[in-house]
């Protein structure tokens, strides 16, 4: 079966097929795919368009259905743009570093379809980890640990992992507390975060939470850029780091789409 996609920057045309401004697949004789899609629609068309997923086995075919689901993450920031590549000029990070490469998980996270897969893999990526809570760095820890909690609260199995954000400096009120949220002292925590880079960010959230009290031996992000030396930071100070994507899962699907555009 032959596959087509197309990257749709005509409003107009998206609105016409009930579309946002997205990538957008059809085979011969499946749905379209759309981050806007319902979750049936869109698992269907993400497997047609990267290949029939095998059962042989039972386990063979969970494994297959976690790579259709990193295949759709990763489709979803290039849809999104969320996900850009610029050999020439690059991008500056906060780092003050330039880099070809722009990922931004905000977008991601805020569009309610790549936030359930977020949500998704995470839960599955940390289900069978004795922790009790979820957290990380303001802003961006906020949303992926609440989606994450939020999945395994209604998932199989059931977890109730609780959450909480580091601030970036203690408040001068209040309590003054440098972390908000509910975790209590002795708690296994899990440290998240959008992006790996340098692993500052990660670092930063693993020592006041471990000076909180919390037992933190692993962190998730979504994304490692594999840049400067990031994962070998955060793994030399003892800990698991696990990603959903790499920056090589984003190319491909970014030089996929391209190369399905029609000259």
């Amino acid at each position: 079966m032959r596959h087509s996609f197309r990257y749709e920057s005509d409003p107009k045309t998206a609105s016409s097929l009930g579309l946002p401004y997205c990538l957008v697949g059809r085979s011969s004789s499946a749905p379209l795919y759309s981050p806007a899609a319902p979750p049936s629609t869109r698992r269907a068309a993400c497997i047609r368009s990267w290949g029939s997923v095998r059962s042989d086995t039972f386990s063979e075919g969970i494994a297959m259905s976690h790579a259709a689901l990193k295949a759709e993450l990763a489709r979803a920031f290039v849809a999104t743009g969320a996900f850009r590549f610029d050999q020439e000029r690059g991008f500056k990070l906060a780092s003050g570093a330039v880099s070809p490469f722009y990922v931004d998980c905000r977008v991601i996270m805020a569009h309610p379809g790549p936030r359930h897969l977020v949500a998704e893999l995470g839960f599955h990526a940390l289900k069978a980890l004795p922790c009790q809570c979820l957290g990380g760095l303001e802003l961006g820890a906020i949303s992926i640990a609440t989606a994450i909690s939020d999945y395994g609260y209604t998932g199989t199995p059931h977890r109730e992992w609780r959450t909480f954000v580091v601030r970036k400096q203690a408040k001068d009120h209040g309590l003054g507390k440098l972390i908000e949220g509910a975790m209590e002292f002795g708690d296994g925590g899990v440290i998240v975060d959008d992006v790996l880079t340098s692993g500052g960010s990660v670092l930063r959230a693993v020592q006041a939470a471990r000076e909180a009290g919390l037992l933190v031996a692993h962190t998730l992000v979504i994304v490692d850029r594999k840049e400067q030396d990031g994962r070998a930071r955060v793994e030399h100070e003892g800990l698991t780091l696990m990603s959903l994507l790499t920056i090589d899962d984003l190319r491909t699907a970014l030089e996929t789409a391209q190369q399905a555009v029609p000259s």
